[in-house]
């Protein structure tokens, strides 16, 4: 980069910001290679480079697209396709054409996406692209499967297998025949599915694609827990378990590789601004000795005794600082992994409570196992949460309660409509693990009593903000429940666990019968910018 600057070049020295973003892409910082990448499209454009930006656009959009970034990724690919022209018939212009619709497919713009995969394949009947043809028709059969459109993503996909074989692209067959074999679950050939679906799983394994032997391992848990063959979904989930880990251990490595890149940039620019410091003091020193060159002897000597010990000073404070900042990272990845293999043991238990509630069938166990599974599923959400939003000890109760009544609702009966009223809410864990139990104990109760005969059932879950105390609503329009005991250690042990976690947080816990079962804990609080946190119990 600095070369080509000498030579005043803008070709070569795009091409360097091209290199440098592909390489901050590599080292996983995501930010530094964008902006590489944005400074080469500038160059390019400022010496009207047309043809050179459009492969840096078409990058740009990879980048995009591979970060989940769907709506940006589609700008990135319009942009480069306008300046190819709409009349353009070369493999860069249908290549940004395959992407784009593959950035519409993954954003849920499956008209959109047809659209294109169908130009995709006009324009490559000029080409001849036996890859462009592939991979378009692989991905309009992922489309028409989404859409629910089966016979036609058969078809799709069967055609696209036979190109990328004939290709040897592991890859693309591995990936359009897994999708083959969701398509013949979803038309109920299980053992079509079964055999596409376990030779896509031998590629994908052949070939170290993990995230594949990942999605595909997934599928066949539910298709073997379909079928009640416990025994395969089990070693199935363990792979995916291991290949979920290994993932999600590289993106650990890459997010430390950033951050000690941006510690070794802060350490040179703290190194740069005390060469400054002592830079200036010597020279003010220097000023001094034309005016009076013994007094400038004798404060030269008293600014260097003083300089050294300001260096040794701040050698020590930084290397302090250091061993603070290193500290406080392993503290934090210690709390991150310990939240990662709580949620993986919960999962595991949830995963064998499910098994046995299965192979009870309906015996009256199966109902205490489920239960006692729904209340470590609520524990398991809470871990994940913590692992997945980077949190180590502080809870969104409002999104964790949102995720908890939709997935008991989703579970228990579809009809019931969920209606949710959260205001923004942070709690620790001391109280999130009682509030999950409390709410997951009274939301089951009433999804598995209330609606008995009501034509419209409605579930209400609301947070009050009072002045200084709180308050969490769990409501229904049911059938009511039956009087209850004065004395709330007399009722189930439901009723007893719930006034006891309310009793354990410091709040009062309330129920009523008005046109339902209406339940009302009242807990200690105090208003933040921004939201709500709960006062500890």
């Amino acid at each position: 980069l600095a070369r080509a600057r000498e030579l005043g070049d803008p070709t070569l020295e795009a091409l360097a910001w091209e290199e440098i973003g592909a390489i901050q892409r590599l080292l996983g910082n995501r930010t530094e290679a964008e902006l590489a990448a944005l400074t080469a499209l500038r160059v390019y454009e400022n010496a009207q480079d047309s043809a050179s930006m459009g492969p840096v656009l078409i990058q740009l959009g990879n980048n995009a697209l591979s970060d989940a970034e769907y709506n940006p990724a589609i700008d990135y690919y319009r942009h480069a396709l306008a300046i190819y022209g709409a009349d353009s018939v070369t493999y860069a212009f249908v290549g940004g054409l395959l992407n784009l619709g593959e950035a519409y497919r993954l954003a849920g713009r499956w008209s959109e996406a047809k659209q294109v995969m169908q130009r995709t394949l006009a324009i490559n009947e000029a080409l001849g692209s036996p890859i462009i043809e592939a991979y378009t028709l692989g991905n309009w059969g992922m489309v028409l499967r989404t859409e629910g459109d089966l016979a036609a993503a058969e078809t799709k996909l069967e055609a696209s297998l036979v190109l990328s074989r004939s290709l040897g692209d592991p890859y693309a067959t591995a990936v359009y025949q897994a999708e083959l074999g969701q398509t013949y679950l979803a038309m109920g050939k299980t053992t079509m599915a079964q055999t596409e679906l376990q030779a896509a799983l031998v590629i994908a394994q052949t070939e170290n694609l993990k995230e594949q032997v990942r999605d595909i391992s997934a599928v066949l848990v539910q298709l073997f827990q379909r079928q009640e063959e416990f025994a395969e979904a089990f070693t199935y989930q363990q792979l995916f378990q291991t290949y979920q880990d290994s993932l999600v251990n590289r993106e650990n490595i890459q997010e430390l590789e950033r951050v000690k890149a941006g510690y070794e940039i802060d350490k040179r620019e703290t190194e740069i601004g005390l060469l400054q410091q002592l830079n200036t003091q010597q020279r003010y020193v220097t000023w001094g000795l034309v005016v009076v060159v013994v007094l400038v002897a004798l404060l030269a000597l008293v600014l260097f005794r003083s300089g050294m010990r300001r260096k040794r000073t701040n050698v020590q404070l930084a290397r302090q600082k250091e061993q603070l900042a290193q500290r406080e990272q392993e503290k934090g990845l210690l709390l991150r992994e310990l939240n990662h293999r709580v949620k993986n043991n919960l999962q595991m238990v949830t995963s064998l409570l499910s098994l046995q509630e299965n192979a009870l069938g309906d015996h009256p166990a199966g109902q205490a196992i489920a239960s006692g599974k729904y209340r470590v599923e609520a524990l398991s959400l809470i871990h994940r949460r913590l692992y997945r939003e980077d949190h180590e000890t502080a809870v969104d109760l409002h999104e964790y309660l949102e995720e908890l009544v939709l997935n008991l609702v989703h579970a228990f009966d579809g009809r019931v409509k969920p209606v949710l009223e959260l205001l923004p809410t942070t709690v620790d864990m001391d109280q999130a693990v009682p509030l999950a139990l409390i709410v997951n104990e009274l939301v089951t109760n009433a999804l598995k009593y209330a609606y008995e005969g009501i034509a419209q059932p409605e579930l209400r879950v609301k947070i009050v903000r009072q002045p200084k105390t709180w308050e969490l609503h769990v409501e229904d329009n049911g059938v009511g429940m039956p009087d209850q005991p004065t004395v709330p250690t007399q009722g189930g042990f439901g009723t007893q666990l719930v006034h006891s976690l309310a009793g354990q947080l410091g709040g009062q816990l309330t129920q009523t019968q008005a046109e339902g079962t209406r339940w009302c804990l009242v807990l200690p609080g105090k208003a933040s910018s921004g939201g709500f946190t709960a006062a500890a119990g």
